[in-house]
């Protein structure tokens, strides 16, 4: 599946960190909620961000995350 020109492997082999199409300008208060989300022991959350396409262009995003934990409460990864 490829989405905004960019494919799962794009992302899976670290080709393209995530956070290196995330708008410039957003990328700090995303990281910020992130973590606020990830601390607050939260199992999900929202947020509306700008990425830039591989071609580009820019979108606006509704991004929803669900937060997965270990029985220890530890975050194992997070999937959108």
């Amino acid at each position: 599946m490829v989405q905004f020109g960019y494919s799962a492997e794009d992302f899976l082999s670290g080709a393209h960190p995530y956070a290196s199409i995330i708008y410039p300008v957003d990328l700090e208060r995303v990281s910020k909620e992130v973590r606020e989300h990830s601390e607050g022991g939260d199992d999900h959350f929202q947020q509306e961000y700008r990425i830039i396409a591989k071609n580009g262009d820019i979108h606006w995003i509704d991004d929803r995350t669900a937060i997965e934990r270990d029985k220890d409460g530890k975050i194992t990864h997070y999937q959108e």
